[in-house]
């Protein structure tokens, strides 16, 4: 949810999203900062009534160390955080409520569940501006794309990808797959 807000603070009024598209820019990113919130609330929830908090299990700093490396740029934030990172989730997230379900555990899945299909919703968000972005500065989206990711991101693009969900969210497969 962070990530969200700070789009809209450290972009939404500068060029190439201002001055014609900061209010719609700024909708988009206020929408995907409150249904990340609900999902925050959500699984925090979920933790309290298993006796955790917030902060209990490790976890990986990917996110935050992928918005220190684009915070000088809306196409690099646009390309690394929405669409490599939130679409990863698109990728991993229907396995693991295959494996919750299997495990009698209906509540986790269903959050999961809710979370997944408003990602889709906010990687087609973060496809829509990137392309948007790449149409001002005069640059094609796909090859953008390519040339952010070998430069901002600490990894590569991995397989298997879930094509589906990715169609659903505007993400061509030219993106993130080479064949």
């Amino acid at each position: 949810m962070d990530l969200a807000f700070d789009m809209i603070a450290r972009f939404a009024f500068c060029t190439p999203i201002a001055p014609d598209w900061s209010l719609e820019f700024c909708q988009d990113w206020l929408r995907v900062g409150q249904e990340e919130a609900q999902h925050f609330l959500l699984l925090s929830g979920i933790m309290q009534e298993r006796g955790m908090e917030y902060g209990d299990l490790a976890v990986h700093g990917g996110m935050w160390d992928a918005a220190t490396a684009t915070n000088d740029r809306v196409d690099a934030r646009l390309a690394i955080a929405p669409m490599v990172l939130e679409a990863r989730g698109l990728d991993v997230t229907p396995p693991m409520i295959a494996r919750l379900k299997t495990a009698k555990d209906q509540i986790a899945a269903e959050a999961l569940q809710t979370i997944y299909d408003e990602e889709i919703g906010h990687v087609a968000i973060g496809v829509k501006w990137f392309e948007r972005v790449c149409a001002v500065l005069g640059l094609e989206p796909e090859a953008h794309f390519r040339q952010l990711v070998a430069q901002r991101f600490t990894s590569t693009l991995r397989p298997p990808f879930n094509t589906e969900a990715r169609d659903q969210a505007g993400m061509a497969k030219s993106y993130y797959s080479e064949s």
